[in-house]
């Protein structure tokens, strides 16, 4: 899996959103469990969509 186009930003106003694309999930555990790696991250939410790989 990898994040294409991901480069690490500081300085994002409070409800920015960022809207990556993510390759090689192979079935709709793999988002599952990446959304909830990046929930654990203070200050993040995140939305993890199998199907559109995003």
């Amino acid at each position: 899996m990898s994040a294409d186009g991901a480069t690490p930003s500081t300085g994002l106003a409070t409800g920015s959103t960022i809207d990556l694309a993510v390759t090689g999930m192979t079935c709709a555990a793999c988002a599952a469990r990446i959304e909830r790696r990046l929930n654990r991250v203070p200050g993040l939410e995140a939305t993890v969509n199998y199907a559109t790989e995003r």
